[in-house]
């Protein structure tokens, strides 16, 4: 398991979960396999460390949480 950040509480009706994925060769982020999680509680806003869960040496990971109300997500 290799943690890729760590998050603080935030508002759970502003920020969505943080996410992690891999991304294919062609670019495109590949949502279909998990490849990791977050500790923090889904849906509460809860503090917590994303993670991924096998890395891969060589793969290339994504990661990042929405902002449903600003340009503020990543």
């Amino acid at each position: 398991m290799k943690t890729i950040k760590k998050y603080e509480e935030f508002n759970a009706r502003r920020y969505g979960n943080p996410w992690v994925a891999v991304v294919r060769k062609n670019g495109k982020i590949d949502f279909s396999q998990k490849v990791g999680g977050y500790t923090g509680a889904y849906g509460k806003g809860e503090a917590g460390e994303l993670y991924i869960s096998d890395p891969v040496e060589g793969a290339v990971y994504a990661y990042g949480q929405k902002d449903y109300r600003g340009s503020n997500g990543g």
